[in-house]
């Protein structure tokens, strides 16, 4: 929109600033003051997203430091991350008291230009982040999966991959912010200037960072399930697969709506469907790049160990529980034992640990008074005592009948 202001009135100049930012649809009138948005979603899915991401990231700086491990470059390069990622969250939130999800119309064109000045620096920030995270992802798997001073395939396409990444956003930051002259034009639809069409880079943007990621998630497949692991770390890997295949689901549907938006006259409603879409997007990169280390993480702190005494603890309850049912039935426990039904009393056997214990229903223990042997205690009780002797000997040289055969242990008279 460009308008002479020099030619207006201050009564026209007063009623064009205050007029819509965009004409209605028909039977539609502006709501100013009070307009419909889906702010509420938006918010509960930005603050999600950020509070999970942020948890990934302080998983992996925690578990990095508790270890005392020598810090990687893709360990600096993941801070660095996070804090673009922080950045570029906060220039949304800003959005909060302006709203969500606003059609353009309901805004007065006075105001409009904050509004696109948010989404003009959030682009860039953005760019930035994701630029920056999918390097940290190849950077960080190239010190897991190849060794130092290894030129094999995964190292060759990674370095091209983050060729890519780094050289593609990098002109695109640089070409978005040389679109419109003046710059201002950018964000300020009232500013007199000239603008080219920036709808093929808005695409192009979208298609390469689709791709990226679908490259990202399939190159290390041939190594990963070439590998020999157990169960939990296939199961780890899988993790990561499924936060990769969210990350390129999350791309696809960027690229998507972002053509729908290439295309929309709307402008504040569309972008915010966008925003959505990259949010999401962004988040799973910075999930994927956290979470190899989350497994090192969890055993720093503890969690190992507490999983750990929860079975014991669930074993052991399920045995107290077991054993109330025993009295006056017939119970099987396990093959080790024989059938025992009411109280019953241990026959000191041989100390021969491969033959089984034979329980006599009636009987008493002979070492403890004769008391009765109590069934319901028959998972802790005492069933067998082993006694073990040693004995030593002392050497005595002149029992060997052999004489020594070296000078140096000749017995001395």
């Amino acid at each position: 929109m460009s308008i002479d202001f020099s030619s207006l009135s201050a009564e026209e100049l007063e009623a064009v600033l205050n007029g819509p930012a965009l004409t209605p649809p028909s039977g539609v009138t502006p709501n100013f003051d009070n307009p419909p948005n889906r702010s509420a979603m938006a918010n509960g899915i930005y603050g999600f997203c950020f509070a999970l991401g942020s948890l990934f990231v302080f998983a992996r700086a925690y578990g990095l430091w508790r270890s005392s491990k020598r810090a990687h470059i893709s360990d600096y390069m993941t801070l660095v991350s996070y804090g673009l990622y922080a950045g570029f969250m906060a220039v949304i939130l800003c959005q909060v008291h302006i709203g969500y999800f606003v059609h353009q119309w309901d805004f007065r064109i006075k105001d409009v230009s904050k509004l696109f000045y948010l989404f003009h620096v959030a682009t860039n920030v953005w760019a930035a982040t994701i630029m920056l995270i999918k390097a940290t992802i190849l950077v960080d798997w190239l010190h897991i999966f190849v060794p130092v001073g290894t030129r094999n395939y995964f190292w060759w396409i990674s370095i091209f991959l983050i060729s890519v990444d780094l050289l593609f956003y990098s002109a695109a930051i640089i070409a978005i912010n040389l679109t419109c002259k003046p710059h201002a034009k950018l964000y300020d639809p009232l500013v007199e200037g000239t603008c080219s069409d920036s709808r093929a880079i808005d695409i192009a943007s979208s298609v390469i960072n689709f791709l990226i990621d679908l490259a990202i998630l399939i190159l290390p497949q041939r190594v990963i399930w070439g590998l020999r692991m157990s169960f939990q770390k296939r199961l780890g890997v899988s993790a990561v697969f499924v936060v990769g295949f969210m990350a390129c689901f999350a791309a696809g549907f960027r690229l998507a709506v972002t053509i729908s938006y290439s295309k929309a006259e709307d402008l504040t409603y569309s972008f915010c469907t966008v925003g959505i879409w990259v949010v999401v997007e962004t988040t799973c990169g910075l999930i994927v790049l956290c979470t190899p280390a989350i497994p090192l993480a969890l055993h720093e702190m503890g969690i190992q160990n507490l999983v750990a005494i929860t079975k014991s603890w669930s074993r052991l309850t399920t045995t107290k529980r077991s054993n109330t049912k025993i009295s006056n039935q017939d119970s099987r426990i396990s093959n080790r034992y024989n059938e025992i039904s009411g109280s019953c009393t241990v026959k000191p056997q041989s100390s021969d640990s491969q033959k089984p214990l034979e329980l006599h229903p009636g009987s008493r223990y002979p070492d403890h008074g004769g008391a009765p042997f109590d069934a319901d205690l028959s998972d802790t009780a005492i069933l067998r005592t082993t006694h073990v002797g040693v004995t030593t000997e002392d050497y005595d040289p002149d029992s060997i009948p052999m004489s020594p055969q070296h000078p140096w242990n000749q017995r001395v008279e």
